[in-house]
């Protein structure tokens, strides 16, 4: 039955798949249960709309109508109008089923599909005019036959013609058939036949999942596109020269063998899913070199490569590696035998295999970010002018080899830490600022130059040893740190772990080498504007030897040099032999010079040295007694360093001494490491703990000018007894702290480092402006613990003071003022925290805070009253109804200040829990209360709860209680009432305080309907509360 109304069209986005026809679909419903009609082509050419063209004479437009175009010879029946049919058949293989623009030919319906047989053409949109011309499988299809369907779009509305199934549904291109030309086809598609991009310059384009069963897909002449949900798996995928296969949305290949150029376009995603891509191919990842993240990203377990010569290209544009990135979100991708990783852009994906990763662009880099296991075979390498292969991030790269070509580099990004494991290295490899190269035992084989910190920056660069290894080889590891920071450019080493420098390998440059080496090559320093610091011992056998050439080879931190020979050109320089000693008159340590004092020996100095490099004493650590000693009065001054590097068992083995003597320390020189400091010292210099683990101790009366310091920093720094510094600063770098061990003392000294008073210690302060923390017993050890304060005085300074005695506070930790009438004060920037006693006259004018600080809770007791100001701030944590922050008055005392108290830990109390914020002896009578306070709030309630403080003779508690107990002791009785009438009297809010009645922390307590009066409204309410009793 022919149908001649018009049938609305619609535009199409690249995602769609249907063109729905109403009223073609009414028709299909209507007729579903019919049997199949067929209606055959008698003529030779002609429309599909005439009769006369079928047998019988009804054209096929509905179900369940189908149509078989027979005939002999040559014929074209052109559809001229939409058809909806079970199933349609061209069996002369001569004929052509022609589709005119806008026609849509629907095969198939729910009820009843015979599919499509094709043994001739069919050929949609036979003028090629931009109208959406479809050929669509309602319930699916089955495309049987030898025959061709041809699509013919217009160039730019491939939808001019499409062929898609609904939704739900797929469609089989069958064995044999052929489907070509240029138009989209959209997916589920099953094909085990051919699809071909077969028209020059035109595009075919798959925007839906594609499982080739034994098909075969390929761009002969045109160009093949997959678009968005374009995922092709199985069979073949081809692209002839000239022709072009694209990605250009989130498309995927998997288990497939490739042949040919096939082109990731720029923004596009390709998913490489289970199984192998094989075959003879070039994937080229950012086809045009556009600005636009795009990337091939394994989704499942797969294999790139194998069974011929194939290439992953990455082409990423200049400005962005990013926008060419070969990626899995699947774990290892294997490269297969013959696949090769090139061009410029980032590799994500771990790789296993037989990697092979060229950077063959001149002048652009390609980066690797994720392990890379060439065990079984395979190369890393930059070949082209320029070029540079990369590592990033913490990669792991196991076997093989990494090697630059003549121009080209191979590279360890700033702030990488990749691993090498038995890879072989060759060219010029650098190791760029603020990255760290670790090798592990398999060692180091080194044809070539490794440049430690290429750039010179000062930023810290690193080669890292993680096992005992060998580096060997015909090359060299050049460190090239900053000149004014060695550890820019550092061969270093876990704990524990040697280093094994063959015959004909050599190590130089500047910088630092903190690994033991057991050297048979060479260890060279040759760049004159730095030392080359060995910082662990080395010990030369074999052929090894040291050398400094115009440079200084500096021996310190715990190093011992051990056999072999060590030779100076030009300007080089060595420390003082092992077990010598020397004396130096007058003496300069030129910049980067260096003077060692190795274990047992003894370096003097006189007239003065002036010291611009540094001066190590017993680097190795040895036992024996080694010293730097001043055999006058005189000064050590210049811009340098002297290091202390005492065995830890015996800090006397690395010692500054004067004995009868005083050393000026001038401006701008260093003392320190591990050690002991005996002389007398005019200090304006610095003073500074050594590294972790080490401990500086001072043993004596230190005499500074206002720059003299005296720093903590990773290492302890202890004043030990008998020691003394007046004037000056004592301050940190890092985490640092100053120990005081024993009795010492400090006068008009500035602190910015915390200060531990170690137990049993006493340090007496005197002018003292904290602007850090002391801690006194910072281990709570029962002995006596003391900080104390003799004569008149003030406590300068924003910082704090924590008494750390968890029991037996009188003796633990003590903060011990003068007797009346002298008087310390603790000035408002100073905070008083912890748990401990507080003797002695006091006036804090800043915060009493018990407790550690950020929530612990504890205790201070004050055996005299203290004094208070308008400044001073009572700072309680309530952790629980037992955990709570207090103080305790042993003698009679008055209340100020400001009353703060925070929830710790999620508490919420409730009117039970009552908190005796201070605990008062019998006799500590109290006199006053808080003026003012900061309490946490509360979540509102009926009946409204309220802080309130009961200010007992002797003692000062806080509860969280109804509003009409005033005086927070849980009731609501006749005491209560006569503090209502006191503030009834006074009518206007706030009410003031008296002597009886000292402040709440509500402003107006009695004002129970807070309306900013205390009237008989507020009477009613409270009566009615004074009838209960008990608060609820």
């Amino acid at each position: 039955m022919q149908a001649h109304s018009g049938i609305p069209k619609r535009c199409r986005s690249a995602r769609s798949s249907r063109v729905w026809l109403p009223a073609l679909a009414v028709a299909a419903i209507a007729s579903a249960t019919h049997a199949q009609t067929p209606r055959t082509w008698i003529a030779g050419s002609g429309v599909w709309s005439n009769p006369l063209n079928w047998s019988p004479n009804d054209v096929p437009n509905t179900p369940p109508e189908s149509a078989v175009i027979a005939g002999a010879g040559a014929l074209t029946a052109t559809l001229d109008i939409p058809a909806l049919l079970v199933g349609t058949s061209i069996t002369n293989p001569s004929a052509i089923l022609s589709m005119n623009p806008g026609a849509v030919l629907a095969v198939g319906t729910a009820g009843l599909n015979t599919g499509l047989s094709n043994s001739g053409t069919l050929r949609i949109n036979n003028s090629g005019a931009a109208i959406l011309t479809q050929l669509r499988f309602p319930a699916g299809c089955i495309i049987s036959g030898a025959g061709r369907i041809e699509l013919n779009a217009e160039a730019s509305t491939l939808d001019s013609a499409f062929i898609s199934p609904d939704l739900g549904f797929n469609w089989t291109n069958g064995p044999g058939h052929t489907i070509a030309g240029a138009g989209r086809l959209y997916g589920p598609i099953i094909n085990q036949g051919a699809i071909a991009a077969d028209l020059t310059g035109r595009t075919l384009q798959i925007a839906g999942d594609v499982q080739n069963s034994g098909g075969t897909i390929a761009a002969t002449l045109g160009i093949l596109e997959l678009a968005q949900g374009a995922r092709l798996s199985g069979g073949s995928v081809t692209a002839n020269p000239g022709a072009s296969l694209r990605a250009i949305d989130q498309a995927g290949l998997a288990s497939m063998t490739l042949s040919g150029l096939i082109g990731v376009a720029p923004g596009a995603r390709l998913e490489i899913g289970a199984g192998s891509l094989t075959g003879t191919f070039d994937l080229k990842i950012n086809d045009t070199g556009a600005n636009s993240g795009t990337q091939a990203i394994a989704v499942a377990a797969a294999t790139l490569g194998g069974g011929g010569t194939s290439a992953t290209s990455l082409n990423a544009n200049p400005s962005d590696l990013d926008s060419a990135i070969l990626a899995s979100e699947s774990g290892t991708l294997t490269i297969g035998s013959g696949h090769t990783i090139r061009g410029t852009g980032r590799i994500y994906a771990p790789l296993a295999g037989v990697p092979t990763i060229n950077a063959n662009v001149a002048s652009r880099e390609l980066e690797v970010l994720g392990d890379v296991d060439m065990s079984g075979g395979g190369s890393m390498s930059a070949t082209s002018a320029g070029s540079i292969l990369s590592l990033g991030n913490s990669v792991t790269v196991t076997g093989g080899s990494l090697s630059a070509g003549a121009g080209a580099f191979g590279r360890i990004r700033s702030f990488a830490s990749p691993l090498l494991r038995g890879t072989a290295l060759s060219g010029t490899i650098e190791v760029r600022p603020g990255a760290m190269l670790r090798v592990d035992g398999l060692g180091l084989s080194n044809a070539g130059t490794l440049l430690i910190n290429s750039t010179g920056d000062n930023t810290q660069t690193s080669l890292f040893f993680t096992q005992n290894a060998a580096a060997s080889g015909a090359g060299n590891i050049t460190l090239n740190a900053n000149s004014f920071d060695p550890a820019t450019a550092v061969i270093s080493g876990a704990s524990g772990v040697s280093l094994s420098n063959s015959a004909g390998h050599a190590i130089r440059g500047n910088g630092k080498i903190t690994i033991p080496i057991t050297n048979q090559g060479a260890i060279s320093a040759n760049n004159p504007v730095g030392p080359l610091q060995l910082l662990a011992n080395v010990t030369n056998s074999g052929a090894g030897a040291t050398s400094a050439s115009n440079a200084t080879l500096q021996l310190a931190n715990n190093m011992t040099l051990t056999g072999g020979s060590f030779s100076s050109f030009g300007t080089g320089r060595l420390s003082v032999p092992l077990g010598e000693s020397a004396t130096l008159s007058a003496f300069t340590i030129s910049a980067g010079g260096v003077a060692h004092a190795l274990g047992g020996s003894t370096l003097r100095f006189t007239g003065g040295l002036t010291n611009n490099g540094q001066i190590v004493i017993n680097p190795a650590g040895d036992l024996q007694l080694s010293r730097l000693r001043a055999s006058s009065s005189n000064t050590l001054q210049g811009t340098g360093s002297v290091i202390l590097n005492a065995n830890a068992a015996n800090l006397d083995s690395a010692m500054l001494d004067a004995p009868g003597f005083t050393i000026t320390h001038a401006p701008g020189h260093t003392i320190t490491g591990q050690g002991r400091i005996y002389s007398a010292m005019n200090n304006s210099g610095l003073i500074v703990a050594g590294s972790a683990g080490q401990s500086l101790e001072i043993v004596s009366a230190i005499s500074q000018t206002a720059g003299g310091r005296v720093r903590a920093g990773a290492g302890r720094l202890a004043l030990r007894s008998g020691s003394s510094v007046s004037g000056g600063e004592f301050d940190r770098t890092g985490s640092g702290r100053l120990t005081v061990d024993g009795s010492a003392a400090a006068s008009s000294v500035r602190t910015t480092t915390p200060i531990d008073v170690a137990a049993g210690s006493t340090f007496t302060l005197s002018a003292f402006t904290n602007d850090s923390e002391i801690v006194v017993n910072p281990t709570n050890d029962n002995v006596a613990t003391r900080l104390a304060f003799p004569g008149t005085q003030t406590l300068l300074g924003t910082g704090s003071i924590i008494l750390n005695a968890l029991s037996n506070p009188s003796v633990r930790a003590r903060l011990d003022g003068p007797v009346s009438p002298e008087l310390l004060t603790l000035s408002p920037g100073q905070v008083l925290r912890g748990s401990g006693t507080v003797g002695g006259n006091v006036r804090v004018e800043g915060t009493i805070a018990p407790g550690t600080p950020p929530s612990g809770t504890g205790q201070l007791i004050f055996e005299e009253a203290p004094q208070l100001a308008g400044t001073t701030v009572f700072d309680f944590n309530l952790a629980s109804s037992s955990s709570y922050d207090s103080i305790a008055m042993k003698k009679p005392y008055t209340l100020g200040g400001t009353l703060t108290v925070a929830l710790t830990g999620g508490y919420n109390p409730i009117s039970t829990h009552l908190f005796l914020l201070v605990d008062g002896s019998p006799g500590a009578t109290r006199t006053g209360g808080f003026d003012a306070f900061n309490l946490p709030a509360i979540t509102p309630s009926l009946p409204r709860r309220v802080w309130r403080l009961n200010y007992l003779p002797e003692d000062v508690t806080l509860r969280l209680t109804c509003a009409a107990d005033f005086n927070g002791d849980g009731l609501v009785n006749d005491e209560d009432f006569q503090y209502f009438l006191y503030a009834y009297d006074e009518l206007l809010c706030p009410t003031p305080e008296s002597m009886l009645y000292p402040l709440q922390p509500e402003p107006c307590p009695a004002d129970l309907n807070q309306d900013g009066f205390v009237l008989d409204d507020d009477f009613v309410l409270f009566a009615q509360a004074y009838n209960l009793l008990i608060c609820q």
